[in-house]
């Protein structure tokens, strides 16, 4: 009797499909079931591309087809009452929601700082500036993230960070065939069955000495390359229940930082026999290409996440930058009722990204969401986090001041023609 269900708990609710609810009325009707308990934040609602909606918790009780007691867990213990109050003005403006203001119950802290940029260097130049006034005050930099909406902006901001030699993790899920240890397997993998294969050993030494191959002399690359046609050779010549582990006991080698994304991969071949792993590899360039893991581990480094795979996560200071967020697209622009849906969705996407936030939290983003100059449209989410923030959004004002730097731009090109003449 011990072992009948009778009670179900489902936790992240908001985030409930249609299917998932019908499976749920089900279950709900079974003899044995004596009570339900749902665990969930609607303004936490931000996934409906996986078909999920947070219908069926804010309007719960018509949906579950009986009255429902509600439990409001109001107090935040991560965010200082200034991230919280700009959170809560942030879900005021949907309509679409269970009315609710978190409390914070930590001390004071620093305001929030909202700031409009009329072009994504100005705002990246902020950003990257900030991060470096946190690390020379003695920020540790994995304290620090910088969140966008897409990942080809984290890709620039890694790319700048770099530059300032700066170190960066990304927190996204990424594809195996962009990690450099991975593909060194691979070619070490597909050149054992082709002997002439020697640019696919030159990618395997590379990584075997931890890069730089190409910059070594004529001399050392030749070692180099002796050294890894020897490893091949070894592999070669083992019989054939002795291949696999030494195949991976050679790829294990050429992991000299712990690297989490090739030991994923390692531990998949590690699932398969020797003759699997060859088919697998050669295979790998075609069908591999989606193929992607997520670092778990913590890492020095500035992080660079998502705003979507920044949810449940959290850091002392963040730049959540919304330049991405608004986009010429008739599901945010066409007015509908579907586009109000959408548009209120994006807004809980920047609850949660601003709730990421403990100490310090700077919303930045372009004026400009897209189009040509006299038929530009303007970020409504900046405009409305600017406005949350306590601040205007004029569009004439950031009309004349785009204007002012058009000039002066106009201005020092043609002083820069007269020097050249």
């Amino acid at each position: 009797d011990d072992l009948i269900p009778k009670h179900i708990i489902v936790d992240e609710f908001q985030d409930t499909s249609l299917k998932q609810m019908e499976l749920l009325k089900v279950l709900l009707a079974a003899p044995t079931i004596e009570s339900l308990m749902v665990v969930g934040d609607d303004s936490q609602a931000i996934f409906s591309f996986r078909d999920t909606s947070p219908e069926y918790i804010i309007n719960f009780s018509h949906y579950i087809g009986e009255e429902a007691d509600d439990i409001f867990l109001l107090e935040n213990h991560r965010c200082t009452p200034e991230i919280i109050d700009f959170a809560n003005k942030i879900n005021e403006m949907n309509v679409f929601k269970v009315a609710k203001d978190l409390v914070a119950t930590r001390p004071s802290g620093m305001p929030v700082v909202t700031k409009g940029f009329h072009s994504m260097e100005e705002e990246e130049e902020f950003i990257i500036n900030g991060v470096k006034e946190h690390l020379a005050a003695g920020t540790k930099p994995e304290a620090i993230a910088i969140i966008c909406s897409t990942t080809s902006e984290l890709r620039r901001y890694a790319n700048l960070l770099t530059k300032e030699g700066i170190e960066s993790v990304s927190l996204n899920p990424e594809p195996f065939l962009e990690n450099s240890r991975v593909k060194a397997a691979i070619a070490f993998v597909r050149s054992l069955e082709n002997e002439s294969d020697s640019q696919g050993l030159m990618v395997y030494a590379n990584a075997k000495c931890g890069g730089g191959f190409f910059e070594k002399d004529a001399h050392e690359i030749e070692a180099l390359i002796a050294d890894a046609r020897s490893d091949a050779d070894t592999i070669v010549t083992k019989l054939p229940h002795e291949k696999k582990d030494a195949l991976l006991e050679i790829l294990t080698g050429i992991d000299h930082n712990d690297d989490e994304i090739y030991q994923q991969f390692l531990e998949t071949l590690n699932h398969k026999t020797y003759e699997k792993i060859v088919d697998y590899c050669n295979d790998f360039l075609v069908f591999g290409t989606k193929n992607e893991a997520r670092r778990e581990h913590d890492y020095p480094g500035v992080v660079l996440t998502t705003c979507h795979s920044s949810k449940g996560l959290e850091w002392p200071i963040v730049y959540a930058s919304l330049s991405k967020f608004d986009a010429e697209n008739k599901a945010l622009h066409a007015g509908s009722a579907a586009a109000i849906r959408n548009v209120e969705e994006v807004r809980r996407l920047l609850f949660v990204t601003a709730t990421r936030a403990r100490d310090e939290l700077y919303v930045t983003g372009k004026y400009v969401a897209y189009g040509k100059k006299g038929s530009q449209v303007y970020n409504q989410f900046l405009r409305d986090a600017i406005i949350a923030n306590g601040g205007e959004f004029d569009i004439i004002k950031i009309q004349d001041e785009a204007f002012k730097i058009d000039q002066e731009k106009k201005k020092a090109r043609a002083e820069a023609r007269k020097k050249l003449a």
